[in-house]
């Protein structure tokens, strides 16, 4: 589903008005626009570096409804100041429904997003072959939530084991928050499980963590695990009910990389890469 034409128009104007003020106070990019249109027409890859350096900095959004300087009304300087709740990450882009796209995050407890796409429905973007794994930031906006049109898509396929560990995956989301439509997110205490079915990997699991200085032959062995383990995370290693083995790496923003086998699945069912799309401002 989209956002609407008239409410389109009104976030583009109201985000690039914001990186472009972002911009003059960081000057995060060398090439500076002279006006907030000139801004949106810079190429993708150069706008994400304003949008990250804001991430930084997210004491700008105040700054700019404290200026205002392009003197809009308080409803959309309010618009703007929700912003400070923005959700950056990756997610999977899981499944159309009738209202928004859910939107399905990373993290070791996904949460499901209910999200609107802008100016071009999200299977003209990403293809329509669901799901899809992409970066992005959401946003909210007059009690909805969009995506900031920037998102980088990465050329991943899954096969049907993974796939089913989503839907599960899904199925947990739901029952813990429902299916997110409004940002920030109300809090909801999450249902007392047992610590059986909180584990998602079953007999034979294992988890590998940062105690590898004990370990010189690991180290030695694996070096790329290792490094991983020290810096960024942690890997899971086991048996999977219905899935067979699995294997995930998850840093501290959640999954980076997810790879199971069983029956259905080959080695040939997961490729990398990664690429970008964006909506028109």
């Amino acid at each position: 589903m989209l956002l609407t034409q008239e409410n389109v128009g009104l976030f583009f104007e109201l985000h690039r008005s914001l990186m472009f003020f972002v911009n003059q106070r960081l000057q995060a990019i060398p090439d500076r626009p002279a006006n907030p249109d000139e801004f949106s027409s810079l190429p993708p890859p150069t706008r994400i570096k304003v949008r990250d350096a804001l991430f930084k900095h997210l004491d700008l959004i105040q700054a700019f409804v404290d200026e205002n300087p392009n003197r809009i009304s308080q409803d959309e300087l309010d618009i703007v100041l929700s912003w400070r709740h923005p959700v950056h990450g990756k997610f999977y882009v899981f499944r159309e429904l009738k209202n928004y796209t859910v939107f399905l995050s990373t993290e070791k407890q996904p949460i499901a997003y209910g999200v609107l796409a802008l100016t071009q429905p999200f299977e003209e973007l990403i293809g329509p072959y669901l799901p899809v794994l992409v970066e992005t930031v959401l946003l909210p906006f007059k009690n909805q939530i969009v995506y900031d049109g920037l998102m980088s898509a990465y050329n991943i396929s899954f096969g049907s084991g993974i796939r089913r560990s989503l839907n599960e995956n899904f199925k947990e989301a739901k029952a813990r928050h429902g299916i997110v439509t409004s940002l920030p997110m109300s809090a909801t205490p999450m249902p007392a499980k047992s610590p059986q079915a909180n584990s998602k990997l079953g007999r034979g699991r294992a988890i590998v963590k940062g105690h590898l200085r004990r370990s010189p032959a690991v180290e030695e062995l694996y070096p790329a695990i290792a490094s991983f383990v020290r810096t960024q995370g942690h890997i899971e290693i086991g048996d999977q009910e219905g899935f067979g083995f699995v294997a995930r790496a998850l840093d501290y923003g959640g999954l980076v990389f997810e790879i199971g086998q069983s029956e259905n699945i080959g080695p040939g069912d997961v490729g990398t890469g990664s690429g970008s799309c964006t909506a028109g401002q």
